[in-house]
């Protein structure tokens, strides 16, 4: 009793030292406070009737001036007189002037009756101030503690240097990845690129320039990335020139390129950034192996080579994702990763706001590390509290990126909740979300986590059977998934689940929409990386010791963040299809990596280590010889990639992204008085490219008149449910509906021209069927 009243005191003490050393400070925070809340009431609309708080004779920024320079001298004196030092300095400012910050800020919502600088200087000054404070936290360097579980096992054979010089490697890889992407780049449109070319990007810049900060917003997404890296094709190509895509055809390829051309160039050098990133986390030589599965994908260059948010998602995400593995695995050097993953979350969040996924995965990823820290109370408070200043820090980062690049935010700030918590992605989860981290934060601050304490002691017992629960999960839906390809038990339709992924929930279970959800996931890897992930489930068995504790971390949460992003996705009623779950491709990638290390590990040991290290020189250049095969083989069509173990009958990507609009346009182009032919296409790219008279409606009642003068049809394997189910839908109402387009898709019918993207005519198909040859309007 006798120690707290001692300790009580001092606290006192201590308070009243710092009112009395600070008055000046107080007084001159709580003066500009009022006179920014009188010139705040003074500019906002909604208070017509208190509108001339303040005498005309003395207008409020003068007053607000007057009273911070006032204030602000003392400050000053003590700097040049050497009584403080600059982070002093820094601290008594920014408590001088957030409290008056903080009024602007929540009073800056009405942009239109504000001078613009003030919610632009409102939002800056008080993100400045929490990066300030992030800072000098970081400097503190109050990080984890090194705790057991953490530590690398000493006596594993370590793949420490490789005896090649890796950036010959290196170079190998970025030179193919930029070669293959460069490749016919223009010969091509995809879905929904129009919106990007002909309005998106040109649209952000224009406002940029015209300093019209509401309107830079490209789309809901946002965005934001998409249009500043592919709006540096912009000074060499006016996208008003090709009048939204149905003039010049014969220039659009070039067009096309120089607007793709940059996200081509900009995926190239991230994929130094992952092996820069991989390699303190992983070892040289997994890193190097998962750049080569990252760099020479087909799918990740194919997507890399559209204008599109999950273009860029695949490299922001991932990358975030595993800098903040990185930061809690690391024994040193750790507020680097935290501030990169930071910075990457920031920019994921500009791109898409299913980055916002991270964001809840990490704040579980705590709760869990919690379960080892539950010895006694201090061990769980000190580790909590630590966790969620890192959390926190994370956070300001990440917000303050998302802030600099989208002006939008500088003069309407809740679009810095619409791009968060407020976001599709957390729907009606994002409230819910944030209550329980302010809960936790509250518990942790103000009661030390004494409730806490006796929920994680509780759950104590679990945290040594979930690693196997969640190894059991994943390998149970990974031969699930494989005995329903190849034997149909169970049996799931996985062309409808992933041809209509916002419908799908409508006719299937949940269980067989999370199931599909792995296949584009899993075949689409190629054959080593695909081997690596059945190399991974059987070294990390509980039985296993091939894995350090820090290895069996990256393992489990990388499944996790698979698992979660899946069932959140499931859960908005959004089936992950191929381009929906891109950002996945590099963390099971990376798992494969994983897979291959103790086989590698085995071979030095095994062999003397010279012969070891040639092999694994070998081995190497024969994964990037393959890898490259696989690239050759498929080109251009990267993104129509399957993986050769797939059955024929099946591709992973039904619902396409475009390819082959441009090769079937060509064919089309070489027929006779080709400038004078007629169609209709089921698909929007064709006509691009045509340069006869095409029609690309979806409302085909309106071809009714043309449908005479027609003579071709183009057809797709993407757009045959959707028409053949539409005219059902109308047939049941009006049995002599026409045009009965869905004849079109007969499989009897035969095509005068066939392409396939996928080289897999069963299951992905373009065919031009001749007018003559089938009759719709009838």
């Amino acid at each position: 009793m006798i120690n707290y009243l001692v300790y009580k005191m001092a606290v006192l003490n201590q308070v009243k030292k710092i009112f009395r050393e600070n008055i000046f400070l107080l007084s001159g925070s709580l003066s500009l406070g009022i006179l920014v809340l009188l010139y705040s009431i003074n500019n906002l609309e909604q208070f017509y009737g208190i509108k001339n708080i303040l005498p005309p004779f003395a207008p409020p920024t003068f007053l607000i001036l007057i009273v911070f320079v006032i204030s602000f001298l003392p400050l000053i004196n003590d700097l040049i007189k050497k009584k403080n030092n600059w982070t002093t300095f820094f601290f008594n400012f920014f408590w001088l002037v957030t409290p008056a910050n903080l009024i602007l800020l929540f009073t800056s919502n009405t942009p239109n009756s504000f001078n613009p600088i003030i919610p632009i200087s409102s939002i800056f000054l008080f993100l400045l101030f929490l990066n300030f404070l992030v800072f000098y936290y970081l400097k503190l360097n109050l990080v984890f503690p090194k705790i057991s579980f953490l530590i690398k096992s000493p006596t594993k054979p370590r793949l420490k240097k490789p005896f090649y010089s890796k950036a010959i490697l290196l170079v190998l890889i970025l030179a193919l990845h930029l070669f293959f992407g460069f490749y016919k780049l223009g010969q091509d449109y995809y879905s929904d690129e129009d919106l990007w070319f002909f309005n998106r990007i040109e649209k952000y810049w224009n406002n940029l320039a015209e300093k019209d900060w509401l309107n830079t917003r490209p789309s809901d997404k946002p965005g934001i990335t998409v249009s500043i890296i592919s709006g540096a094709g912009l000074p060499w190509e006016d996208p008003n020139y090709f009048d939204k895509g149905q003039k010049n055809t014969e220039e659009l390829p070039r067009f096309f390129t120089r607007m793709r051309a940059p996200i081509v160039v900009f995926s190239t050098l991230a994929i130094l950034a992952f092996f820069f990133l991989l390699n303190p986390l992983i070892g040289k030589i997994p890193a190097l192996l998962a750049t080569i599965f990252i760099g020479l994908s087909p799918l990740l260059l194919g997507i890399s080579r559209l204008v599109n948010p999950d273009a860029l998602l695949w490299i922001f995400l991932p990358l975030s994702f595993f800098a903040y593995l990185a930061f809690l695995l690391s024994s040193r050097n750790k507020n680097k990763f935290l501030i990169y993953s930071g910075i990457l979350l920031g920019l994921a969040l500009l791109t898409k706001y299913i980055a916002n996924f991270l964001i809840v995965f990490i704040f579980l990823v705590i709760l869990y590390q919690a379960l080892f820290k539950t010895n006694n109370l201090q061990t769980l408070h000190s580790f909590l509290k630590k966790s969620w200043l890192n959390y926190l820090s994370w956070l300001v980062i990440a917000l303050s990126i998302f802030t600099l690049l989208y002006p939008g935010v500088w003069l309407k700030h809740d679009r810095l909740l619409i791009g968060t918590i407020k976001s599709q992605a957390f729907g009606n989860f994002g409230w819910i979300f944030t209550g329980v981290l302010v809960l936790f934060l509250l518990e942790t601050f103000l009661l030390r986590n004494r409730i806490s304490f006796l929920l994680f002691k509780f759950l104590k017992p679990l945290k040594n059977h979930f690693s196997t629960f969640v190894w059991l999960w994943s390998g149970a839906a990974f031969l699930l998934l494989l005995s329903s390809v190849y034997f149909a038990l169970p049996s799931v339709n996985f062309n409808s689940i992933l041809i209509s992924p916002k419908s799908s929930y409508r006719e299937f279970s949940f269980a067989g929409m999370y199931l599909a959800s792995f296949l584009p996931l899993v075949f689409g890897l190629n054959l080593f990386s695909f081997l690596g992930v059945i190399f991974s489930f059987f070294f990390n068995s509980p039985w296993k010791k091939n894995y350090s504790d820090s290895e069996k971390r990256i393992l489990l949460f990388s499944w996790l963040f698979i698992h979660g992003y899946y069932l959140a996705s499931l859960s908005a009623s959004v089936v992950p299809s191929l381009r929906y779950q891109i950002a996945l491709l590099p963390i099971i990638l990376i798992i494969a990596a994983l897979g291959w290390k103790p086989v590698l590990e085995k071979i030095i040991v095994y062999r003397s280590n010279k012969t070891g290290k040639v092999f694994i020189l070998i081995f190497l250049f024969l994964i990037a010889v393959e890898s490259t095969s696989m690239l050759w083989l498929q080109k251009p069509y990267y993104f129509s990639f399957n993986n050769p173990l797939l059955p024929s009958s099946m591709v992973i990507n039904p619902k396409d992204m475009g390819e082959g609009n441009y090769e079937v346009a060509m064919w089309l182009n070489q027929q006779p008085n080709a400038s004078e032919l007629s169609l209709w296409s089921d698909r929007t790219g064709i006509c691009k490219f045509f340069v006869g008279n095409c029609n690309d409606t979806r409302r085909i009642e309106k071809i009714i008149p043309e449908i005479p003068t027609y003579d071709f049809y183009v057809i797709s394997s993407s757009r045959e449910n959707y028409f053949v189910n539409l005219i059902n839908q109308r047939l049941a109402k009006v049995p002599t509906y026409i045009p009965r387009v869905d004849r079109l898709y007969d499989p009897n019918l035969q095509p005068v021209f066939l392409f396939s993207p996928a080289q897999r005519p069963q299951a992905q198909y373009i065919k031009v069927i001749k007018a003559e040859d089938v009759c719709i309007d009838k």
